[in-house]
């Protein structure tokens, strides 16, 4: 399904539904979501991918995946994507090198870079379970905290910011004095900054 305009419903269960269907949703450049994108079936299943380009942005309002993981989240654009609720997915690559802004906790196998410069952006007190790679081994990808913020292991994933061979370019913990972000893995990066 690609949607080139605003979604938008007040219907608590999530303006789209994979209902354990390996569907894609596609969202148009400069476009929005105003509710939840839920999987209500097999966790696992569905795909959104997100298009915004350029000084494009595109807002998920609500949350994604509380019920059940969706498969993949897709970064297909240059622009900027934010949710504003939780993430819960198996997979959120980058295919293009947009900017994702978090503003709560996100449940993930893995933000895999896939060699592009791509930005991930954490809000204070948005907290990431899963891993944080570069896939491609070329130490692509910059993650920001704005404030307070825990990586946790989760399933087989250990709660990293770039692992051996698959580091990324950069860290950053943008709080000032006093900010703290405990990660439970690994940091393998070039350059980490505060």
């Amino acid at each position: 399904v690609n949607f080139n305009g605003n979604v938008n419903s007040t219907d608590t269960t999530g303006v789209i539904d994979f209902a354990g269907q390996t569907g894609t949703v596609v969202l148009g450049d400069n476009f929005n979501i105003g509710g939840a994108v839920d999987n209500t079936g097999a966790a696992g299943n569905g795909t959104l991918s997100l298009l915004s380009a350029g000084a494009s942005t595109s807002t998920i309002g609500g949350n994604v995946g509380a019920t059940a993981a969706l498969n993949t989240i897709s970064i297909d654009g240059n622009g900027t994507d934010t949710f504003s609720g939780t993430v819960n997915a198996n997979t959120i690559r980058f295919t293009a090198a947009g900017t994702v802004n978090f503003a709560q906790s996100v449940i993930s196998d893995g933000i895999d870079f896939n060699g592009l410069a791509g930005v991930s952006n954490f809000a204070t007190g948005a907290n990431f379970a899963g891993d944080i790679i570069d896939s491609t081994g070329g130490n692509f990808g910059t993650v920001n905290f704005a404030g307070n913020s825990n990586v946790t292991a989760v399933g087989a994933e250990t709660g990293s910011l770039g692992t051996p061979g698959f580091g990324i370019a950069a860290v950053n913990i943008n709080g000032g004095g006093g900010t703290t972000v405990a990660v439970a893995g690994t940091i393998v990066a070039t350059n980490i900054g505060f």
